[in-house]
């Protein structure tokens, strides 16, 4: 996937690529491998970037409802650090700790972190469950009992933010702060970037497939790109400089015509990221679908997480 990658959009010098992170090629479960998912391989890791703006509420509850198919198509081998789209308040930096899917709690952890740290939530909209005690699970739907219980009373209610969202740009400082020494591609002069940075996003970067994934209702607004541009080589170029030698990129946004989008998405936008996911062989899911009458409805975020899980080298 990587040659693919590499010509559709044009770029030279990509096998053998790959940032200095810690656990890079050296690091793996066992005696070494090529990410097949047989014993003693490197397991697949995943950036998962999601939009913590107000009008993503329902999209991000749909995702952590649908974290437990990726977990179940990855099992033990795989580990996720979350973090944002937004460059201007987190810049790449993850919200927790790099979560390894082996360990008991993984998915609570993550769906923790998501909900804590990630995700604005607006309590009119929320439903109420008084009978949901502490250790019961998420279910089937996202409760103010249920935060309560996972964030600590009322401790999920300051996660808002708005403006750009960069998650290309994000990408690329999240795969910065996992190296050790400074690739030359992090340093910008739009950019937040500094050297103290370097090693913050430890455990991210193993030497496996790296799977990117952007959730977003608005497509892409990184500040190296001009406005318009659809074409985001820069960006796939530079990654490759500062994470594995394999990048798949996925992203679960606004369906191609925009019809049913809830933020301010841009045909250009969109497409950048589209570009990306095609290049690299990676999944494009829906957050919402044009029912038959018209009407907008609710995408498939389990079924994305599911395709995501079984994709890439040792995909489940």
């Amino acid at each position: 996937m990587t040659l693919g990658f590499c010509a559709a959009l044009g770029l030279g010098g990509c096998l053998g690529g790959g940032g200095s992170g810690e656990g890079d090629a050296d690091e793996d479960d066992g005696d070494g491998g090529d990410d097949t998912g047989e014993p003693g391989t490197i397991g697949p890791s995943m950036l998962l970037l999601v939009d913590p703006s107000p009008s993503m509420q329902e999209e991000n509850a749909a995702v952590l409802l649908g974290l437990g198919d990726l977990v179940d198509a990855w099992g033990a081998r795989g580990r996720v650090g979350l973090g944002t789209v937004s460059v201007e308040e987190h810049a790449g930096a993850l919200l927790g700790e790099v979560v390894d899917l082996g360990e008991a709690g993984a998915l609570e952890a993550l769906q923790a972190q998501l909900a804590c740290e990630g995700t604005c939530w607006d309590e009119g909209a929320l439903a109420s469950d008084p009978g949901h005690a502490c250790g019961d699970g998420l279910g089937s739907e996202v409760s103010v009992e249920w935060l309560d219980c996972a964030c600590g009373v009322d401790g999920w209610a300051e996660a808002c933010v708005s403006g750009n969202e960069e998650p290309l740009e994000a990408a690329l400082l999240a795969t910065c702060r996992a190296n050790e020494e400074e690739p030359e591609v992090c340093a910008y002069t739009e950019s937040p970037w500094t050297e103290s940075w370097l090693g913050s996003n430890a455990g991210l970067l193993r030497g496996g497939v790296l799977h990117v994934v952007a959730v977003s209702d608005e497509g892409d607004n990184s500040r190296r790109l001009p406005a318009g541009h659809d074409d985001p080589s820069l960006y796939g170029e530079a990654l490759l400089e500062t994470a594995p030698a394999e990048v798949l990129w996925h992203y679960l946004g606004p369906e191609a015509e925009l019809a049913c989008n809830s933020g301010s998405a841009t045909t250009w936008g969109t497409a950048r990221i589209d570009s990306l996911v095609s290049a690299s062989g990676g999944v494009r899911g829906e957050l919402y679908v044009v029912e038959n009458d018209g009407s907008c409805g609710e995408g498939d975020a389990a079924g994305f997480f599911r395709a995501v899980g079984q994709s890439g080298p040792g995909g489940g």
